[in-house]
């Protein structure tokens, strides 16, 4: 593992790797809190572009509006992606949008934790691997057609021209039903929840 050293620069806790300073997003959420900003995450979702999966998180600071992107590493063989590969994507993502909010940017946009799982933690990159084609199960694909439906009010005669408005929208393209891959689902699933969890929220507080 690449030898890090954590010190304190103008008040930001930092960790220097390969000689350079570089912020945790655990860092940047705490100079939010202390700074006593107005913050807000609006939208936090995967998606998919050619044959990768990005996690994309867009933050409120003050009312300005910051959107970072990150990669979900669901082919990691090691570390903290092989087993939470969305959340350390969300991680990610999240830490980008603060460093162009301001927040510990010092040396880099890229936080200390993006940096290491670049390297896997031990300052060698890994060699990338093209994902191998698995088709989702049919079943799998009515399971998440009927949540999209039912979450976002399909109605039977216009079912399938929203679908798919919604897989180009989520997936960055026009993918038909059998060509889906367990990703995409994946990526149509969370869209999907974390939209319905956003709009039942203020009933939940209402009550």
């Amino acid at each position: 593992m690449a030898e890090v050293q954590r010190k304190v620069v103008d008040g930001v806790n930092v960790v220097n790797m390969h000689g350079k300073n570089y912020v945790e997003v655990a860092e940047r959420v705490r100079l939010v809190h202390t700074q006593k900003r107005e913050f807000e995450v609006i939208d936090s979702a995967p998606f998919i572009i050619g044959d990768r999966c990005l996690w994309r998180v867009v933050v409120l600071v003050d009312g300005k509006r910051y959107t970072g992107n990150a990669e979900v590493k669901l082919n990691a063989r090691s570390g903290p992606d092989q087993t939470n590969p969305f959340e350390c994507g969300e991680t990610s993502a999240l830490g980008r949008a603060l460093a162009f909010a301001g927040f510990g940017s010092v040396e880099s946009i890229a936080s200390y934790d993006e940096v290491y799982r670049a390297t896997n933690g031990d300052g060698a990159k890994s060699a990338p691997a093209k994902p191998a084609r698995i088709d989702a199960d049919p079943a799998e694909v009515e399971r998440v057609r009927a949540l999209v439906g039912r979450v976002f009010g399909f109605a039977d005669e216009d079912f399938e021209a929203r679908w798919d408005k919604c897989k180009r929208f989520v997936l960055k393209a026009a993918i038909a039903d059998p060509d889906l891959q367990p990703q995409h689902l994946e990526a149509l699933s969370r869209y999907a929840t974390a939209q319905q969890e956003k709009h039942a929220a203020p009933q939940s507080s209402a009550a």
